[in-house]
């Protein structure tokens, strides 16, 4: 990670929490994220060398409402050249976010979707075992064909039919 990252990503986690804004700043920092993901041609622009400073903090002023840290942080990114950094800085300031609020961000890989009730006992097993709050996400592999791949941290739990098949297959390679 690129230490710039890491140091606007801190400086934007420490001034919220210490403001007793963590929560809000993290739904709308993360708001902010998802438009400039939707609108990649704005980032470009107040990226561009040849539009002028002003205009280009008149855009991000323009386009987002005056709530004080996130539109500041974003003008901040603006005047230092650092806003083709933005969705890395949020990466991290996620994980900041994540690690203070003990929240455990765990991937599922599945050939079909989870029921709710396989989705909640899933999550209550988990949460048990890492003790802190599980955030899932779910996503739709056909090609597992059946099982579950379980993802976390650096761990990875594969319970797969394909990752089972997989491995039969190097065994009878290597015998």
């Amino acid at each position: 990670m690129n230490a710039a990252v890491k140091m606007y990503a801190d400086a934007l986690f420490e001034l919220s929490l210490e403001k007793g804004v963590l929560s809000d700043t993290y739904a709308e920092i993360n708001a902010y994220g998802d438009v400039l993901a939707e609108h990649p041609g704005f980032l470009k622009l107040i990226a561009a060398p040849t539009i002028g400073m002003p205009d280009k903090i008149l855009s991000v002023k323009k386009v987002f409402p005056d709530s004080g840290i996130c539109r500041d942080f974003l003008c901040l990114l603006t005047e230092k050249r650092r806003i083709f950094a933005f969705s890395a800085i949020l990466k991290h300031f996620n994980e900041c976010y994540d690690s203070h609020m003990r929240i455990l961000n765990v991937t599922c890989t599945v050939s079909k979707p989870l029921t709710a009730e396989q989705k909640t006992r899933l999550t209550e097993k988990l949460s048990e075992k890492s003790g802190k709050t599980v955030k899932l996400t779910e996503i739709i592999d056909e090609t597992i064909l059946g099982g579950i791949i379980v993802d976390y941290g650096n761990t990875r739990i594969d319970s797969s039919i394909k990752g089972k098949l997989d491995k039969i297959a190097v065994q009878m390679k290597n015998t």
